[in-house]
């Protein structure tokens, strides 16, 4: 007798054959075999990646690029795309684009020449165009700009080749042109994977073993400028210093008093101006009233001047080298000017010296921020060696004999070895990862760091790779030298000290032969960690340390991962990736966005999620929906559907005029109908009352003569919905339109006035709030879709309305749907599948090594529709959509458990299988199958 067992998570992930046997421990009972092209959610379950959009290509596909994250806030974030020399920029899902100019004409020609009067563009740019009236295969394209004159150029495609309009739609009027921002920079494509950076707002500090530190730094979305950094303060010094004495008593012929002045603008001081010197003057010390006055050229917003004087040496000339001490300060606002009247110079506090560390020890090679200063370390020629700025100062290495507590720092970590720095880390004290190990620096017992509290402790001896490591709240995940192994560092309070372990221990076959060459940390919404390794396979860690969560799982696509970073967009932390592909011919690298899984839904109402959402292709493209400038206006709460007509398909024959028409229905009521017939043939049916809440009506037809027969008819339902907008925005060509709004979808049926249209609302709206320009649509439906050039030769998926249509190949970079459609999504497919472990059934002894049958599976399911599932890949069977919805609707996603009965071979294993291979979601909570239990097979 079959006895039902269940697996409930899938929270450890994907576990390696090397743990099939450990059945001890607690993991391998929420483990999978394979969990390829999906990703363990934190609360359990295992769902399937999401699709990534397609950005835009990189400017040079035949060297690296490299992403890199740059947040300036939570609301301006940025996704930089290093290239062989260049950078460009991305944001909210596009590139980077500056200000736009007009087109004022498009010639239906082979070339199609753009007329764009005083464009300013040169051949090899990249552009974008868009609002195009007209032509409107156009837009939303990117072109390279060729053929360039004053006011006009035409374009080819990421192929090289020049893109013909002559069989596109002629040209009306409106449009622009975008040139995509992009930078130059000194870095070469084979030398960004060592390129590591540091942010402070505006400004990224970049460094690199083999390149002067630069500064790239942001004034607008599409204004960016990259310079080498100098290292002096912030303050430029006073200028034009000068003194002089009030000749008060006797002369002293070789008495000399030599100045220097700072300036101090928001607490940071500038190196001493030029020394001024005077000699042969009346002695300060030996006669009552002599004074010198010194002077300076003002320093814009300076809010201190600092006055330096050597010591006094009656009739003598000051040594070489002779210290400044401090005498004095004066308030800007008071004069620019000094007195000084025989003041002891204190030599406990100097003026600063300048000093770049890099001259030397050679360029760093990792940089941060700590207690207001930022950190270089591993120097080219010192890897050991660790500078700090000056406080608040941070490309300021000036330092004061004797110290002052805000100085540069410069010390070097003594360890057995010569191990290079790697990696610096603001955490409670500053981690410094080197490749032999992890050591703390702070300022001990005193905690702030200064130039004569500053200690180096050794922590752990992981050695950790050139991959940046992640800062997860407390923790810190690195990638340990060699890049084959994961470990988490985190402070331990009872032993003082930061500790860790190896987090990819259960997971050690999607690393062991591999190096993880970049990763990224996608917090919201499912706290993953994204990384690249070495042969273009993504890896997936789901870390969730309060709760023991560290489940790793691994995506492949039709290319090659090369890249990876995230920033936050909105309410979720977007993932952009750069993919190699075959494409045309061509290997050919592009920038793609993971797309959103939020689908909408409230299961607190039991509203399901909207498919038409889902977004499970690969470099793909959606179809934009049209957002018109108004306020639409629901006028109803409550779709009931009626039946607002008949379709008459047959008439029959020999019908009587008692011939009725009535409703078989089991939820509506109250329609009724006037049957009209010619010649027994029944011509019309038509509603006299349309009645209430019908589904799936049936109409029967009954004649009492008995004479009639062979009349076929369909009831028409809809749900007229009037919604009313707030300006004269419609016309009798929005027939046919469909309407989202409010979580709900319609056609538009009638047309009673250019601000009222009648919708048949197809999907229930949940509200009749108001909705503003922008949160609703209304598309018309197209069957031909432009601006996939991208894909040109490849097969692609398509999701049309939350319908699956037929794969279809890219030509000329567009495709025709097999139906009219409005939210439509193309891409690249992929396959999601995942695989029990061996079976095992906690309790007394085990059943490994036994054979068992399994005849039939439960899948509990979330929002999911279009599974497979079986003993293997190889003997699938699909679970049939349910088909409760109104006609012309998709199938909705399910949630819920799904019971399957699947081909009951013995086997050992035990193992099920299960496969998404339709561009749709899915999420797997449990999988309960159904087991017999047989013997040992001999």
């Amino acid at each position: 007798m079959a006895q039902e067992t269940i697996q409930p998570s899938f929270a450890a992930g994907e576990i390696a054959p090397s743990m099939y046997g450990r059945v001890d421990l607690a993991k391998y009972h929420s483990g999978a075999a394979i969990l390829r092209n999906f990703f363990v959610d934190y609360r359990g379950g295992a769902s399937s990646r999401q699709g990534k959009k397609f950005v835009g290509q990189c400017k040079d596909s035949a060297t690296p690029n490299r992403l890199i994250p740059f947040t300036f806030n939570t609301l301006q974030t940025y996704a930089l795309v290093f290239g062989n020399l260049t950078m460009r920029v991305v944001m909210n899902g596009g590139y980077v684009l500056e200000p736009a100019t007009a087109i004022t004409g498009i010639s239906q020609a082979f070339p199609g020449v753009i007329t764009d009067p005083a464009h300013g563009y040169n051949n090899g740019d990249l552009v974008y165009l868009t609002g195009i009236v007209g032509m409107t295969q156009l837009n939303g394209r990117f072109g390279v700009v060729t053929g360039a004159t004053t006011n006009t150029f035409y374009l080819t495609d990421m192929y090289g080749v020049v893109i013909s309009t002559s069989g596109y739609s002629a040209y009306v009027s409106g449009g622009t042109v975008g040139r995509v921002f992009t930078l130059t920079t000194p870095y070469a494509g084979s030398d960004l994977a060592l390129l590591k950076f540091a942010q402070s707002a505006d400004v990224m500090t970049l460094v690199h073993p083999n390149y002067t530190p630069q500064k790239l730094t942001r004034t607008q979305h599409w204004a960016w400028t990259i310079t080498p950094i100098t290292f002096t303060p912030s303050v430029s010094p006073p200028s034009g210093p000068t003194i002089s004495n009030n000749a008060v008593g006797t002369v002293y012929p070789t008495t000399v008093y030599s100045y220097v002045i700072t300036a101090v603008v928001g607490g940071v001081e500038s190196l001493p101006s030029a020394v001024v010197s005077t000699v042969g003057v009346h002695a300060l010390s030996q006669n009552v009233g002599a004074q010198n006055t010194v002077g300076w050229n003002a320093v814009t917003g300076a809010e201190i001047y600092n006055i330096y004087r050597t010591q006094e040496n009656l009739n003598t000339m000051p040594p070489q080298g002779a210290l400044f001490g401090f005498v004095g300060s004066t308030n800007p606002a008071a004069s620019n000017t000094f007195i000084d009247n025989n003041i002891l110079p204190d030599f406990t506090n100097v003026p600063p010296q300048g000093y770049n560390p890099f001259t030397v020890a050679g360029n760093p090679s990792c940089v941060t921020y700590y207690q207001q200063r930022q950190v270089f370390g591993g120097m080219a020629n010192a890897p050991e060696q660790i500078d700090f700025s000056k406080t608040g100062d941070f490309f300021n290495m000036n330092f004061a004999i004797p110290s002052k507590p805000d100085d540069n720092i410069e010390i070097t970590i003594a360890s057995q070895q010569v191990n290079a720095i790697k990696h610096m880390i603001p955490m409670q004290s500053l981690i410094v990862l080197t490749s032999s190990g992890a050591w703390k620096v702070d300022g001990g017992a005193s905690g702030t760091v200064t130039p004569t509290s500053i200690e180096a402790v050794p922590q752990a001896y992981n050695g950790c790779g050139d991959v940046p490591p992640l800062t997860i709240n407390y923790d810190i995940l690195y990638v340990q030298a060699k890049g084959s192994i994961v470990r988490d560092l985190a402070y331990n309070f009872y032993v003082n000290i930061y500790t860790g372990t190896d987090i990819s221990l259960l997971s050690n076959h999607l690393f062991y032969g591999h190096q993880i060459t970049e990763w990224c940390w996608a917090d919201e919404p499912f706290k993953q960690a994204l990384a690249v390794r070495d042969d273009g396979i993504m890896l997936s860690l789901t870390y969730l340390k309060e709760q023991e969560v560290y489940a790793w799982t691994h995506y492949d696509t039709n290319g090659l991962y090369k890249s990876v970073c995230s920033i936050s967009e909105g309410n979720e932390n977007a993932v952009y990736t750069i993919v190699e592909r075959f494409i045309n011919g061509q290997y050919l690298q592009y920038i793609e966005r993971f797309a959103s899984r939020q689908m909408g839904g409230d299961p607190t109402i039991g509203l399901p999620a909207d498919v038409s959402r889902a977004w499970c292709v690969d470099a793909g493209l959606q179809y934009p929906l049209t957002y018109p400038a108004a306020t639409l206006i629901p006028t109803e709460e409550f779709n009931i559907p009626v039946i607002s007509g008949v379709d008459v398909i047959a008439g029959g024959q020999n019908y009587s005029n008692l011939t009725t028409a009535t409703v078989i229905d089991p939820n509506g009521t109250g329609a009724t109908f006037s049957v009209t017939i010619v010649g027994g043939i029944i011509t019309a049916i038509t509603p006299l009352a349309v009645g209430g809440n019908y589904t799936r009506p049936i109409l029967n037809i009954f004649d009492p003569t008995g004479a009639g027969s062979g009349a076929v008819a369909q009831p028409i339902v809809t749900s007229p919905v009037p919604m009313n907008a707030s300006a004269a925005i419609f016309s009798s060509a929005n027939i046919g339109n469909v309407v989202r709004i409010n979580n709900g979808m319609g056609i538009v049926t009638s047309v009673p006035s250019s601000t009222q249209i009648i919708v048949n609302v197809l999907q229930n709206l949940t509200s009749i709030w108001p909705a503003a320009s922008g949160a609703w649509s209304m598309t018309a439906p197209v069957t031909q879709v432009f601006g996939l050039d991208h894909l040109n030769g490849q097969t692609v998926s398509i999701l049309a309305d939350g319908n699956v249509q037929p794969n279809q190949l890219v030509t000329a970079g567009s495709i025709t749907l097999q139906r009219p459609a409005t939210l439509i999504t193309i891409g690249l497919p992929y396959i999601c599948q995942l695989q029990t472990l061996y079976l095992d059934v906690q309790g007394d002894g085990t059943i490994q090594g036994k054979r068992k049958k399994i005849n039939a599976v439960t899948l509990r399911l979330q929002d999911s529709r279009g599974l497979k599932v079986g003993p293997n890949f190889n003997q699938l069977t699909e679970i049939k959509d349910r088909t409760t919805q109104p006609m012309g609707m998709p199938v909705t996603l399910f949630t819920g458990d799904e019971r399957v009965n699947i081909e009951p071979n013995w086997t050992v294993p035990g193992q099920i299988a299960v496969q998404q291979d339709w561009p749709l979601p899915c999420t797997i909570l449990a999988c309960i199958p159904e087991v017999t239990i047989g013997d040992t097979p001999q």
